[in-house]
């Protein structure tokens, strides 16, 4: 074995680790629950944030899974979507898919880019001790949402044990964000 063999994943496994660790991006938004969200709130504890494109229509058959994300996350950990709409429409489109989690309306896709959230049903997990984008994921399956249960002690969040039995298996990944 040669030293490029050793050295290149090293490399890789750097650049996406930095990829992934970006300060969290400045921003005043307000959500569907009627709260105004800013950097403030999801560096405050962890926050799973999900991305939504509007009118996906992956969105629909995704939003129970995310639904039940709170309650087995617990107080501990907070969970928002972001969606590329205003208010109105994001009310509204909440509404339509059943979405129970606050759905924080960008419109401008600010919030959505800074993070580097490429597609509907992307994820992000944020750490409260360094207030950065610690980890995304594209697509949402089991073993990413086990993936991101077991960052969670890293980022200032509870050790959970959490079984996500009938959540998918298979990536689900959605509709593309700028189309």
């Amino acid at each position: 074995m040669n030293k490029l063999t050793v050295i290149l994943p090293l490399v890789v496994a750097c650049a996406s680790a930095q990829e992934a660790c970006k300060p969290l991006p400045t921003f005043s938004l307000k959500a569907t629950n009627g709260k105004t969200y800013t950097q403030r709130e999801f560096s405050a504890k962890p926050t799973v944030v999900i991305f939504l494109k509007k009118g996906c229509p992956h969105n629909p058959k995704s939003a129970p899974d995310f639904n039940k994300l709170p309650a087995m996350l617990g107080k501990k950990v907070n969970v928002v979507a972001i969606t590329d709409a205003d208010l109105a429409t994001a009310r509204a489109y909440a509404k339509e898919i059943k979405l129970t989690v606050p759905l924080i309306a960008d419109a401008k896709l600010s919030v959505i880019n800074a993070f580097g959230a490429k597609r509907s049903l992307d994820m992000a997990i944020t750490c409260t001790h360094d207030k950065k984008v610690a980890q995304m994921w594209e697509g949402y399956s089991q073993e990413s949402l086990k993936e991101l249960v077991a960052s969670l002690p890293g980022h200032g969040g509870p050790s959970l044990n959490i079984k996500f039995d009938g959540f998918p298996t298979k990536k689900q990944s959605g509709c593309p964000f700028g189309m």
